[in-house]
C-alpha cells in the first residue's frame, strides 16, 4: 500500500511529536537526577571542559600537556554510572529514551523504513 502525501507528512509529525515528547522527558529526568544529585551536573560540566581543554590542545591553542580524553571522559562517566546506581537510578537513566530503538523514533533505519513505520502504514 503506497501512501498519500499527507499520509505520509501525518507520520512524519508524529514522528517529531514523539522525538520532542522523549526529549522533553529526557530533560525532565536529568533535572530530577541533577537536584537529586548535584555531583551529576558538575560531572557534565567537567566533561565539557575536558573536551574543550583537548580541543584547544589539537588546535594547537593552549600549551598545556596532552592528556587522554577517552580515559577521563570514562573515569567521570563511570563516576556517574555509580552515583545514578547507589542512588536507585538505572545507569541509563539520564540517556533518551525510545518509543522504537530500532530507528530512535525517526522511522527510518538508514534508508529503509523501520518495521514500526511500516507498522504505522498498515494502520492507516
Amino acid at each position: 500500500m503506497s501512501l498519500r502525501n499527507s499520509q505520509y507528512d501525518a507520520l512524519m509529525r508524529y514522528y517529531q511529536k514523539l522525538q520532542l515528547r522523549n526529549k522533553h522527558d529526557q530533560d525532565e529526568r536529568i533535572q530530577e537526577a541533577y537536584r537529586e544529585i548535584p555531583r551529576l551536573a558538575q560531572i557534565d560540566r567537567e566533561i565539557a571542559a575536558v573536551s574543550l581543554k583537548k580541543a584547544r590542545l589539537l588546535l594547537g591553542e593552549s600549551e598545556e600537556q596532552d592528556f587522554n580524553l577517552a580515559n577521563q571522559i570514562n573515569i567521570l562517566s563511570s563516576e556517574r554510572r555509580q552515583l545514578l546506581l547507589s542512588h536507585g537510578y538505572p545507569e541509563d537513566y539520564l540517556k533518551m529514551q525510545y518509543t522504537c530503538p530500532i530507528c530512535q523514533d525517526t522511522g527510518y533505519v538508514g534508508t529503509e523504513k523501520c518495521i514500526c513505520f511500516r507498522k504505522a502504514i498498515s494502520e492507516q
